[in-house]
């Protein structure tokens, strides 16, 4: 289940999903690590998806160089790690040249 069909289940928009097996697997993992309260609101105009990925941050303090550095753990193909590094790398030379 994408984390934007999540989202919109529990913000109650996609009530067909919720008794789902995709619905309720997601929703274990959630109990699991603790993002089952996260709050979804629809008082801002940041989307839900936005909304969860911010309480996820924030719940776990991600930081940009941990990410990386535990990327093998995120990414176990090594064609896909490749890819992801290669994006990385990019995003990297392009904020230095802005700087």
């Amino acid at each position: 289940m994408s984390v934007s069909s999540y989202c919109m289940t529990k913000g109650g928009f996609r009530p067909d999903l919720e008794n789902t097996e995709e619905f309720l697997a997601t929703e274990r993992v959630m109990n699991a690590i603790g993002m089952n309260k996260a709050d979804l609101s629809i008082l801002t105009a940041e989307d839900f998806e936005s909304q969860f990925w911010g309480s996820f941050d924030g719940l776990f303090e991600l930081k940009e160089i941990e990410m990386r550095e535990e990327l093998p753990m995120f990414i176990t193909d090594a064609s896909s790690r490749v890819q992801a590094q290669a994006l990385l790398d990019t995003e990297e030379t392009t904020k230095q040249l802005s700087a």
